[in-house]
């Protein structure tokens, strides 16, 4: 399986929980209802238009050639968070070596991007991070920025959540350590999947609870969260794979079951996954395994990625080599 700590190390897809009213003309959709973002093969952030099919470079100098070895703003990129018209990503500097660490250092900033005002800000540059940098993903919540990182006990492999304000300022500890990368942060708490289940730590306490614990043989992966911060999980055993909805004081809500998923995305109530190489939906309310796309022998699915107006889904072809975009529309 494709969907665990390759995936959070990993993960490029960009979860937007826009609704969509009943719009019929490109004039009346915002950036985050038709454009979902994506880093090609250079780390240089693409805008992909599902209303046209059409891949750009985000930077909007006309004239810079969108490298790293030109300062590109938008090159080098990673960990892209989007919400509303504001995108979060890490750009990586140069790796060095620092004598008093005695090991090599990759500096990052994170930066904030608002696509409305297209201005670009950078929030906070880490320079103390080794050099595989920051791991897993980026969250927002409550005015923060969290992020982890891997832990400088050398005995013990750990990973440390940290914050920096979404308006910018110095990184700060939030003296939780854990075997494991967060994966969200709502309402005073951080959530964490391993191999025990799916849990969350008391930011301010440090007491850690279960919200569903994983049976011998199973793994726990916690995907996304909606707004009212329920958790989409994977659920993977001898017998295929589950999604979970996972919320605080209430019961697991199964979605499916007896599927192999191998990746997942989510426009509004809607969830877009991959088995084998076809796209199916289902939603959440109804919850209905509807065929999107059915893929061609030579075609392998690379990401599924979101916007408001649906899900563009990436391809490789297995005899061109070459990568091929699907636009998935949900609203006509």
């Amino acid at each position: 399986m494709k969907i665990y700590r390759s995936l959070c190390l990993t993960l490029a897809i960009v979860c937007l929980f826009t609704v969509v009213g009943c719009q019929n003309t490109a004039g009346a959709y915002t950036f985050a209802d038709m454009y979902a973002l994506m880093t090609d093969e250079n780390m240089v952030i693409q805008k992909y238009n599902i209303l046209t099919g059409e891949k750009t470079p985000l930077c909007p100098d006309p004239v810079c050639p969108h490298t790293t070895e030109a300062a590109c703003p938008f090159a080098s990129a990673s960990m892209l968070m989007t919400e509303d018209s504001t995108l979060y990503f890490v750009q990586d500097g140069e790796i060095y070596y620092d004598a008093q660490m005695g090991e090599h250092v990759l500096p990052q900033s994170i930066m904030r991007y608002d696509f409305a005002k297209g201005k670009l800000k950078v929030l906070c540059t880490i320079t103390g991070t080794r050099y595989e940098g920051l791991q897993g993903r980026l969250i927002h919540a409550d005015r923060y920025i969290y992020y982890s990182v891997r832990s400088a006990d050398d005995t013990n492999e750990s990973f440390e959540l940290w914050r920096v304000k979404d308006s910018g300022g110095s990184p700060k500890k939030c003296g939780i350590t854990t075997s494991w990368v967060s994966a969200g942060v709502h309402d005073g708490y951080a959530y964490y999947s391993d191999v025990t289940g799916v849990y969350r730590i008391d930011m301010k306490k440090k007491e850690m609870e279960y919200l569903l614990r994983a049976e011998e043989g199973n793994l726990l992966s916690i995907y996304f969260f909606d707004k009212e911060g329920g958790a989409y999980c994977v659920e993977t055993s001898r017998d295929g794979s589950a999604v979970l909805y996972l919320q605080a004081g209430a019961e697991p809500v199964l979605l499916m079951e007896g599927t192999d998923i191998s990746y997942m995305a989510v426009s509004g109530d809607t969830i877009c996954y991959s088995e084998g190489n076809d796209l199916y939906t289902i939603s959440r309310d109804i919850g209905e395994k509807t065929l999107l796309y059915t893929a061609a022998p030579a075609e392998t699915i690379i990401r599924i990625y979101s916007c408001g107006l649906g899900f563009v889904a990436r391809y490789e072809n297995g005899e061109t080599m070459q990568s091929t975009f699907v636009p998935l529309r949900l609203v006509s």
